[in-house]
């Protein structure tokens, strides 16, 4: 069968007179990269204290540290008592545990007929909220959320329906490990292949045992292992990356596991006089936020177990145990001539084979805060300047760098580059080097782990910032914005995502 459309509400049609806006703000810091700051609460538009159905609030670079809601909720007049809601910060995916504000009780909010509120708050401070109204126009009216449509609740079930009782109760049987993933990897039914007749409008069931009322945000209770279940398989519906992972097992693990292992790969790999060179701005255990440094960090394990000559090149964080200079060379960015050294490991992975760890180190690249933010939190502002000198040292490496005395890797590789902030390796092969006759047997596959992060940057003189002609230029424009997003997937000569489901999402 077909999935039920997703649920609307006719705003216009109750008429200004009859409706309330609302519109919720928080200054909060305390977001990590790949965090958002959401607003739940009581109302079914406000996902019902189910943090998987809250609602995310948004900000930028000029706004930050204050979040809010990009259009206005709205409320039919007869639902215009006190409202009550809470922030809470989780990963933007909605993966993993959500924190809440601590302070007790709920915030409170009251819609007024005809009017928008908005209801400003600082961060986990129950008494910084400041209200300011103003009239609800036609056009806001036509422009703000639709509302959801009631769904009908089990009497007396204070908010949790029977399914979601069922739901919980089944999951929490599964086995303990599986309970890091994303609940969607999970289904109801073993073996069930065909979840077309899913009703798409109902919330995901967050992985833990509830106790929820009519006003109290879901808490969770710390229980011994269950007995391990059956396993079961299932499409990955409602996966966006595998930020859900945090753990991946060593080489050695890796080897071990691999003698148990009685089926057939599923591919052979081909073309293994090709060395692959994976172009990442993070990869474990050396520099990680979430699931692009685990994955980087397996591709840096399966293709040298395959048989291929493998490097690894990311930004030098900070000095890494057992790495050694191996070189430096000058590329120019912004008009300016930047000098960027090389720093090598290598890391066996048993049976004579390993990956060559690559680290980029320049002045810009090091700092006291997080990868990408700083200690507050906001974006460093020479990110672009960072990762387009990750980039053009990528591609320099496999012509410069004689690794272990094996030479270098020479003009015919395959670039693997990571998310936008390795976007500019397929612009740079294209436009620069196979111009001038270098790589011209390489490719580049671009693998899109989260298409939530772009490198959009405004006010970008892009022909001056990245050596490169108008006409080029066009393939990273979008209005007065360079994104090196755009520049990837115009140019690489393969893109992927980090699952088939994702790929459909996007």
């Amino acid at each position: 069968g077909s999935s039920s459309p997703a649920p609307t509400f006719p705003n216009a049609a109750y008429g200004i007179c009859a409706m309330s806006g609302v519109v919720f703000e928080v200054d909060c810091q305390k977001t990590k990269p790949g965090e958002a700051v959401f607003v739940v609460g009581g109302p079914a538009s406000l996902g019902g204290w189910d943090t998987a159905q809250a609602l995310a609030l948004t900000t930028c670079e000029k706004t930050f540290p204050k979040w809010s809601l990009d259009k206005p909720l709205v409320f039919p007049a007869s639902d215009g008592d006190d409202i009550d809601y809470k922030f809470i910060v989780q990963q933007a995916s909605r993966s993993g545990k959500a924190t809440w504000e601590e302070f007790p009780g709920n915030r409170k909010v009251s819609p007024v007929p005809g009017k928008i509120v908005t209801a400003s708050s600082v961060w986990d401070k129950a008494d910084s909220t400041k209200i300011v109204q103003k009239p609800l126009s036609d056009d806001v009216l036509a422009a703000a959320r639709p509302l959801p449509v009631e769904r009908p609740k089990t009497p007396g079930a204070a908010d949790v329906r029977d399914t979601a009782r069922q739901i919980v109760s089944q999951l929490d049987a599964r086995e303990p490990m599986r309970k890091n993933f994303s609940q969607s990897l999970l289904c109801l039914e073993p073996d069930k292949e065909d979840d077309s007749d899913v009703d798409e409008t109902q919330p995901i069931i967050a992985l833990c045992k509830s106790n929820l009322g009519a006003n109290q945000p879901q808490q969770v209770e710390e229980e011994a292992p269950p007995t391990p279940g059956p396993r079961a398989t299932m499409s990955l519906k409602h996966i966006t990356s595998f930020s859900a992972l945090t753990e991946m097992a060593d080489a050695i693990e890796k080897a071990e596991a691999r003698k148990t292992r009685m089926r057939e790969p599923a591919y052979q790999p081909y073309n293994l006089d090709v060395p692959i060179v994976i172009v990442t701005s993070e990869v474990a255990p050396y520099s990680k936020t979430g699931g692009l440094g685990l994955v980087a960090a397996s591709y840096s394990y399966e293709f040298p177990r395959k048989g291929h000559r493998t490097m690894v090149v990311s930004p030098k964080y900070k000095h890494f145990d057992g790495i050694q200079w191996v070189g430096e060379t000058k590329v120019v960015v912004n008009g300016r001539e930047e000098v960027v050294k090389y720093w090598h490991k290598f890391e066996s992975n048993g049976e004579g084979k390993g990956c060559d760890y690559i680290f980029v180190g320049h002045d810009t690249i090091e700092r006291q805060g997080g990868l990408y933010n700083g200690d507050d939190g906001r974006e460093y502002p020479d990110n672009l300047f960072r990762f387009t000198l990750l980039s053009m040292a990528a591609m320099e490496a496999p012509l410069l760098l004689n690794l272990n005395g094996k030479g270098t890797y020479g003009d015919k590789v395959l670039f693997l580059a990571n998310d936008w902030q390795a976007g500019l390796v397929p612009f740079y092969l294209c436009h620069k080097y196979r111009r001038n006759g270098c790589y011209t047997q390489s490719r580049a596959i671009y693998v899109v782990h989260n298409l939530g992060y772009q490198g959009q940057y405004p006010n970008v003189p892009a022909c001056h910032f990245f050596g490169c002609e108008q006409h080029m230029a066009t393939d990273l424009q979008v209005g007065d914005c360079v994104n090196l997003s755009k520049a990837a997937l115009i140019n690489a000569d393969r893109v992927l995502t980090v699952s088939p489901n994702y790929t459909k999402e996007i």
